[in-house]
């Protein structure tokens, strides 16, 4: 089994980019759980997410191109934050119902 570790000190160049783009959703790197899961030949990152973390997205990533994010790395990024506020907004909301 592969070992599991935060993503902002396993893969800090990757992580960079996620802090962006959660400034951009309005979001705190609290609602979202950024994990790197280190395989043979390549990195797994998985963002959870939700008022539990029960919701999860990956996107795998050669070890080799680790140290530059790529295009597609932001739009995993995006369309994962876009769902995760989306997540949270329906919780509060279901939440404060009476």
């Amino acid at each position: 089994m592969h070992k599991e570790k935060p993503l902002r000190f396993c893969a800090p160049d990757l992580y960079e980019p996620l802090n962006e783009a959660l400034k951009a959703e309005n979001l705190h790197s609290f609602d979202v759980e950024a994990i790197a899961v280190e395989e043979p030949s390549r990195l797994r990152i998985r963002l959870a997410y939700g008022e539990r973390f029960e919701h999860t997205r990956s996107f795998f990533i050669e070890k080799k191109n680790a140290k530059t994010p790529s295009a597609a790395l932001g739009k995993f990024y995006k369309n994962t934050l876009k769902h995760c506020k989306e997540v949270l907004i329906e919780s509060y909301y279901s939440n404060i119902k009476p």
